[in-house]
């Protein structure tokens, strides 16, 4: 993805945050948990544990921005959001819509305002996020977004695996921002040189600043998906377009039909 494309799109964005959260920093974030369940398939089960804080400002809500895209070198991969759930300490609504190439969730009512402090939890699933090689496979989340407009404080991300893996089978990097590295990096030692879990964690966030956090597994540990399973998931990435062609090619068949009509209907009048 190209990198002003995006902040265009991010920037866009802050437009929906005044009738929810604005860039008005008496507004934060006060802390961020993230855990993501990482299956034997490469899927993403994750858990967003955001405890907001709006001072004495009345707002609607906030707004969350997930990517359906991300880049390596040169090549774009697709990412699949699905099963979107959001709960908080009362109830809460919310909505999801797609623009851009981005997940927006709406979280909070226009008929409702809240300040103080308030805990949302937003739970989904990812498809797409890793990238297979020939000698090793690649994952590559952002689990905090570029999106926030203001600061956040008490980052964690916690990535649980479907099995232990060896730590020689596994080697992983965070940054936050461009160039900053996450304040600590810590694994679950279960013994026998064998790990469970990696955690990252980060003392705080400025504002429109991220967490990405990329992780390489040797070849085996990640069952890789089928020839048909990535046949059926281009489809679906790819469907308005296979929808596009295939309304060309009906449409040019009905010209050339009728076409061959009027010249039958010339040749029998002359």
């Amino acid at each position: 993805m190209v990198v002003c494309d995006y902040m265009k799109r991010i920037l866009s964005i802050f437009f929906l945050g005044v009738l929810f959260a604005s860039p008005a920093f008496a507004e934060e974030i006060n802390s961020y948990d993230v855990v993501v369940n990482v299956s034997d398939r490469g899927s993403l089960s994750v858990r967003e544990n955001i405890s907001m804080d709006f001072g004495e400002l009345e707002r609607h809500g906030v707004i969350r921005v997930i990517p359906e895209t991300f880049s390596r070198g040169d090549q774009l991969f697709a990412l699949r959001i699905s099963d979107v759930d959001v709960k908080s300490d009362d109830e809460v609504s919310f909505s999801v819509s797609q623009e851009d190439g981005l997940v927006l969730v709406k979280i909070g009512d226009d008929d409702v305002v809240v300040s103080g402090s308030v805990n949302y939890v937003l739970t989904y699933k990812v498809d797409g996020a890793v990238v297979y090689g020939e000698n090793g496979d690649d994952l590559v989340w952002d689990a905090v977004g570029t999106q926030w407009a203001f600061p956040i404080s008490n980052v964690r991300a916690l990535y649980q695996f479907h099995k232990p893996i060896s730590r020689n089978r596994i080697s992983f990097d965070c940054g936050v921002g461009v160039d900053q590295n996450c304040t600590s990096v810590a694994v679950k030692d279960i013994g026998g040189g064998l790990l469970s879990e990696v955690v990252f964690t980060q003392d705080s966030i400025v504002e429109s600043d991220g967490m990405f956090n990329r992780m390489s597994f040797s070849k085996g540990f990640l069952s890789e998906p089928r020839p048909a399973e990535v046949f059926l998931n281009r489809l679906k990435d790819n469907w308005y377009m296979i929808f596009a062609g295939i309304v060309v090619i009906v449409a040019v068949d009905v010209w050339r039909r009728r076409r061959n009509i009027e010249v039958d209907v010339d040749e029998n009048v002359s």
